[in-house]
């Protein structure tokens, strides 16, 4: 299972909301790491689809959270050692994984700095 924020997908990316198709697609790079070598061969295609979004995040928290609520979890479950954050920059296609919880805003590449 995978928590993706989806204030910054219903308010930049409209069709999100209105266009139940989108959504698979948004998500398949986090629910299938397997396919990892698929994503950058469409990248400019999902980039024309996804846009104006440029990437995306997500957390997969460990698996014996799934079902505990995040407005229930302690301390000690943000902490869990098995959290894994995903980056999706779908500019290249690459997914990145990172080791627990972590914030895209100061610990991920942005638009600015990859534009730069």
């Amino acid at each position: 299972m995978s928590a993706i924020p989806l204030g910054r997908l219903r308010r930049e990316f409209p069709k999100w909301r209105e266009d139940r198709r989108y959504r698979p697609l948004g998500v398949l790079p986090f629910l299938l790491p397997n396919l990892a070598e698929l994503w950058p061969n469409h990248a400019e295609e999902l980039q024309g689809i996804f846009a104006p979004i440029d990437s995306q995040y997500a957390l997969q928290p460990a698996e014996s959270l799934w079902y505990k609520p995040f407005a229930d979890w302690t301390t000690d479950d943000w902490q869990h050692p098995e959290h894994k954050s995903l980056y999706w920059d779908i500019r290249t296609g690459a997914v990145t994984t990172y080791p627990g919880v972590r914030n895209r805003p100061t610990e991920w590449p942005s638009r600015e700095a990859a534009d730069r």
